[in-house]
C-alpha cells in the first residue's frame, strides 16, 4: 500500500499562513472598488487585487482540501468516513451561516434600497427560498463565499471518481480537467456556464485534483528560483489579461487562467512557515464565513451616505476582517461548544 506524504510542523504552519491569507484575499474581492476611471488607485486595485492575484485564494483552497482528502484514499472505508466528517465540517456550517446571514441583515431589509432589498433578511426568504440554502447549483448561495463550501461538499461525495481520474490518468487528466475550465469559461449556455462555475465547479474540479496529484507523486522541492520565474511569469500574463480585457480580446480569460498556478505557487513558496500566533491562523475560515455579512452593511451604509472614493472600501475591507476575528474570538471564548460547531471544527 502506498503511504500518503507526511506534513511535517513548518507545511502545517505554511498551510495556516496561506489559509489567513487566502481568506484575506477573499474578502478584498466581495469588497467594491471604484474602478471606472481608468489608471487610478481604485482601478488598480480592482483589476490587479480583486480580478488579479486575490483570485489565488480559491485555487490554493481547493489544491488543499484535495491534498489533504487525497491522504485517506489509502484506508478501508476512507469514503464514507469522509463523508461523515465533512457533514460536521461543512454541511452543518453551511446551514448555520446561510440562516445567520437572513437574521443578521434583517435590519438592511427596512433601510436598504428597494432594488436589493431582496437580498437581505426576511426578504431574501421569499425572493430566493432555494438560492438561501443552496439548492440551485447555477447560482450563488444567499450568502455568497458558501458557493466554495457547497462545490467542496460535491467533491467529496463524488471523490471517488477524482481518484479514479488521478490514479489513472495522471497528468493527462489534469490537461483535460483544465481544457474543461476553458471550455466552460467560454460556453454560450447561460446555464451550462454558471452550473459549472458556481455549482459543481469546473475550476474547482482541476485544482481538487491537483492537491490529490500532488499527494500521489510526492514532487521533492523545486529551487527558489523556479518560483520567481512563476511570480514574474504569473505577473505578465495578469499584465497581458488586463490589456486584453481593456480591448476587449477573447483570450483575457486564458490568460487569467494560466496566471493562476504559476501565481498560486509563487505565493506558496513565498509564504514561509513563519509561526503567526495560532489564534489568529484559526480566524481564516471564520473571517471567510463571516465577512460577508459585515460587507452588506458597509454595502448599505455606503450606498446610503453615497461615500465615494478610496476611503470607505478600505475601511469595508479592514473592518469586515477585524469584526470577523473578533467576533471568531468572542465565540470561542465565551461559547466554545457552539464555535466548534459552526466553525466545523477549525
Amino acid at each position: 500500500m502506498q503511504q500518503r506524504i507526511a506534513v511535517s510542523d513548518a507545511a502545517r504552519q505554511k498551510i495556516g499562513n496561506m489559509g489567513l491569507l487566502c481568506a484575506m484575499l477573499v474578502v478584498s474581492i466581495h469588497v467594491v472598488w471604484p474602478h471606472d476611471m481608468p489608471m487610478s488607485f481604485g482601478w488598480f486595485i480592482h483589476q490587479c487585487v480583486k480580478q488579479g492575484i486575490a483570485r489565488i485564494a480559491v485555487p490554493f483552497f481547493f489544491i488543499v482540501s484535495g491534498f489533504l482528502l487525497s491522504r485517506h484514499f489509502y484506508e478501508h472505508g476512507w469514503w464514507g468516513r469522509e463523508i461523515s466528517k465533512r457533514i460536521s465540517s461543512l454541511v452543518v456550517p453551511f446551514v448555520f451561516w446561510s440562516l445567520a446571514y437572513v437574521a443578521a441583515t434583517i435590519p438592511l431589509s427596512a433601510i436598504a434600497d428597494p432594488a436589493t432589498r431582496c437580498l437581505f433578511g426576511i426578504n431574501a426568504i421569499f425572493h430566493f427560498p432555494y438560492c438561501v440554502m443552496g439548492f440551485d447549483l447555477t447560482d450563488n448561495p444567499l450568502l455568497v463565499p458558501l458557493w466554495y463550501v457547497r462545490c467542496l461538499f460535491l467533491f467529496v461525495l463524488t471523490a471517488p471518481a477524482f481518484k479514479l481520474a488521478v490514479f489513472r490518468l495522471g497528468i493527462v487528466w489534469l490537461m483535460c480537467a483544465f481544457l474543461l475550465l476553458l471550455i466552460v469559461e467560454d460556453l454560450q449556455n447561460e446555464t451550462c456556464r454558471t452550473l459549472f462555475s458556481r455549482g459543481y465547479s469546473a475550476l474547482g474540479a482541476f485544482y481538487f485534483s491537483v492537491g490529490i496529484y500532488v499527494q500521489r507523486i510526492k514532487p521533492k522541492s523545486l529551487p527558489s528560483w523556479v518560483a520567481i520565474v512563476c511570480a514574474i511569469t504569473g505577473l505578465a500574463l495578469l499584465a497581458a489579461r488586463i490589456a486584453a480585457e481593456c480591448n476587449g480580446w477573447r483570450c483575457a480569460g486564458v490568460l487569467h487562467h494560466l496566471s493562476l498556478p504559476l501565481l498560486t505557487y509563487a505565493a506558496w513558496r513565498g509564504a514561509g512557515a513563519v509561526r503567526l500566533p495560532t489564534w489568529l491562523v484559526r480566524c481564516s475560515f471564520p473571517v471567510f464565513l463571516m465577512h460577508f455579512i459585515v460587507l452588506a452593511y458597509f454595502w448599505v451604509i455606503g450606498s446610503r451616505l453615497t461615500l465615494n472614493g478610496m476611503a470607505f472600501p478600505m475601511i469595508s475591507y479592514a473592518g469586515s476582517i477585524l469584526v470577523s476575528i473578533a467576533a471568531a474570538l468572542l465565540l470561542r471564548r465565551f461559547a466554545p461548544k457552539l464555535a466548534g460547531i459552526i466553525f466545523g471544527g477549525r
